[in-house]
C-alpha cells in the first residue's frame, strides 16, 4: 500500500495474521488480460523478502 495517493491507518494484529496468495491458471498463455496483470501485479511486488516471513 506504498504506492496510493491518501493517508492509510494500519494496525499489528496480535499474534501476527498471514495469508499465502498463490495465483494459479490452468494454461498461462491464455489468461484474460485482467488476470495476467494482476498475476504479474501479485509477481511483481509480492516476491520480496519481507513478504515471505
Amino acid at each position: 500500500m506504498r504506492d496510493i495517493p491518501y493517508d492509510v491507518d494500519c494496525y499489528l494484529t496480535e499474534p501476527r495474521a498471514s495469508r499465502i496468495i498463490g495465483p494459479a491458471v490452468m494454461n498461462p498463455e491464455f489468461m484474460a488480460p485482467a488476470v495476467r496483470t494482476m498475476y504479474n501485479h501479485i509477481i511483481k511486488n509480492y516476491q520480496e523478502e519481507e513478504f515471505r516471513n
